[in-house]
């Protein structure tokens, strides 16, 4: 039924939702524990019996350090899978669509049933199109059993017709060996049509997309893009902005430490709640702004990823080191 549906939909929804909320929440705990210490004069009470400063912060940053670790397992084997199995959900029987995945994708990278390797720079799974295609058929090598490429296809575009796919405006590279000064044969065409039997809907069911992927999966498809020379540079900016993010409750915490003694006594839990989304909305859209620029090549991969991370830590070691407590 619809409402089975639906509860099957937000229950899915769950963990990816928590690991989301989880350095919000951290900060707030922060935030509302630091007030109650403040309001009852338990840390002045600590100052004056020689307690330092280190001593108070040093249980909760290893407490956000412990969480941020679980994040990153809770986030690789659970709340990933979930989260793509109710997109899964919503697209197939909520909306009604009979294509999951579907929508447009760029450096759309798989292996056909009958061991073709494509890539296309666009691939738009409802209209059966894509662009900018590559097409590999590797032989493997007897004496290192290792891999070589037999023949390449590019083309400017191909097209789902009558059960095959149709290219067109290309040429084909046959190679007669397994070292590149063994070409064989180079032929252009206007128009070929590729014997591949997989569907547009049986290629958009077989491939995720780097959102949906956990670090291992999109690790192993950066690897897959470099070995065939495509484009990687989205995929390996999401990496490391997935390797990031679970650590954001430790930066959070760093963050939330001066802001709470800043608030001293004045600071009651709608401040706590007001700073807590505040500065997580923050670091979301700081995040998102990161990779953007990773992926558009305004910034390294690398950067574009940890972005956040660096902007936050040093905010935070800064007013720990230099501010009076």
């Amino acid at each position: 039924s619809s409402f089975l549906t639906a509860l099957q939909y937000f229950g899915l929804k769950i963990p990816f939702t928590v690991f989301q909320v989880t350095p919000v929440a951290v900060l707030l705990a922060t935030l509302i524990c630091l007030n109650k210490l403040s309001k009852n004069n338990e840390i002045t009470a600590m100052w004056t019996g020689g307690i330092k400063p280190v001593q108070l912060f040093l249980p909760m940053i290893l407490i956000s350090i412990l969480i941020s670790v679980f994040s990153l397992f809770f986030y690789e084997y659970v709340a990933v899978g979930a989260n793509a199995r109710a997109k899964q959900v919503r697209t197939v029987k909520i909306d009604g669509s009979t294509l999951y995945g579907g929508e447009i994708k760029s450096n759309f990278f798989f292996r056909t049933s009958n061991g073709f390797i494509i890539y296309a720079g666009i691939f738009n799974g409802e209209q059966g199109i894509m662009n900018r295609l590559a097409v590999f058929d590797m032989q493997s090598n007897p004496s290192d059993k290792s891999y070589y490429i037999k023949k390449r296809i590019d083309a400017e575009s191909a097209e789902w017709k009558n059960g095959f796919w149709q290219l067109k405006n290309g040429l084909t590279r046959e190679f007669s060996g397994v070292s590149a000064g063994d070409q064989e044969k180079v032929q252009e065409f206007s128009r070929l049509n590729l014997q591949v039997p997989d569907s547009p809907e049986e290629l958009t069911k077989s491939r995720v997309s780097p959102q949906d992927m956990n670090i291992r999966q999109i690790a192993g498809e950066v690897e897959k893009l470099k070995t065939y020379g495509a484009a990687f540079r989205e995929e390996i900016t999401q990496y490391y902005s997935k390797m990031a993010f679970p650590f954001a409750s430790f930066l959070l915490c760093l963050i939330g430490l001066p802001l709470g003694f800043m608030a001293g006594k004045k600071g009651g839990m709608v401040f706590s709640f007001s700073i807590s989304l505040a500065v997580g909305f923050i670091y979301l859209g700081l995040m998102n702004l990161g990779v953007v620029l990773g992926k558009n090549g305004l910034l390294s991969p690398f950067m574009g990823g940890w972005l956040t991370s660096i902007v936050f830590l040093t905010i935070g070691v800064y007013f720990l080191i230099f501010k009076k407590y």
